[in-house]
């Protein structure tokens, strides 16, 4: 018959407690940090299955999925995902208040969307899920599993995942304020590329002339391939803007375009710096 494991003291409490501390204040990678302090959750406190779910808001749709988590596999994280007050998670975001579920077979609003609980395991496991609070907002929770025990234990259990909640508050709002800085850095990336090509789009060179649409056309049509392109006219016809414009409307656009001036270049070098040459030839 197995014995069950003595009640964790106040001691480990504090000891995992300034555990986590270093962990958040180490200045590792977000992510690492918290893998690190769900491990001691499960290692330390017997809390597994630990989970970081963070609200994610997009237009009219609001929907808590797993962010980070530790004991699960990644199909197990995919598959964690509630609108909000949906599930003892959803719950748990919308109404910014802690849910303690003594035992998981018991309670018909534990969904358990990512499947990762035997049918065994649920009868004697309890459940705890707090809320992530940053200013008067809930942007997640943080929960776990822990073996069934007494209401006493329970609510010792909610309250020190609550406070590693509000300790790790302002790491999401750093993190989700890093990402949102980058998705406008990338938007206006993609905007400037955008008025770049424009620039050089072949309707914006001069001329609507016949010659000149047939030209366009050409660029349109060989800018894709990898065709070489040889550009002959008289000075001033605009030949660079031509070129310029297969250069952006080609498959290279994202790297540099290097002009150079054959005529001022020795005949001896042409080929080297055009072609490159062998080191030592």
């Amino acid at each position: 018959m197995n014995q069950s494991k003595p009640p964790i003291s106040d001691q480990q409490l504090l000891s995992a407690l300034l555990e986590i501390g270093e962990f958040l204040g180490s200045g590792s990678e977000f992510e690492d940090s918290l893998r690190a302090i769900l491990r001691v959750l499960s290692d330390r406190l017997r809390m597994n299955r630990g989970t970081m779910s963070l609200l994610q808001e997009g237009g009219d749709r609001q929907e808590v999925a797993i962010d980070i988590a530790y004991g699960l596999s990644q199909d197990e994280i995919d598959r964690g995902r509630y609108k909000v007050g949906e599930g003892i998670t959803g719950r748990v975001v919308a109404s910014g208040k802690p849910v303690i579920v003594p035992r998981i077979s018991s309670e018909p609003l534990f969904l358990d969307r990512t499947g990762s609980r035997s049918t065994s395991e649920k009868t004697h496991t309890s459940f705890i899920c707090v809320p992530i609070p940053l200013k008067a907002k809930v942007v997640g929770t943080l929960s776990a599993d822990c073996p069934y025990t007494d209401d006493v234990t329970l609510q010792a259990n909610v309250r020190f995942l609550s406070i590693v909640a509000a300790m790790v508050a302002q790491n999401v709002a750093s993190r989700q304020r890093a990402q949102e800085q980058w998705a406008t850095l990338l938007d206006e990336n993609q905007r400037l590329q955008s008025q770049l090509k424009d620039r050089h789009r072949p309707t914006n060179i001069l001329g609507n002339s016949r010659p000149m649409q047939e030209v366009g056309d050409l660029v349109g049509m060989v800018a894709p391939s990898d065709a070489t392109v040889l550009l002959r006219g008289e000075s001033g016809t605009g030949k660079e803007l031509v070129a310029d414009a297969l250069h952006y409307h080609s498959l290279r656009a994202p790297k540099p375009f290097v002009k150079v001036h054959i005529a001022a270049l020795p005949e001896s070098l042409v080929e080297s710096e055009l072609f490159g040459h062998e080191k030592g030839a």
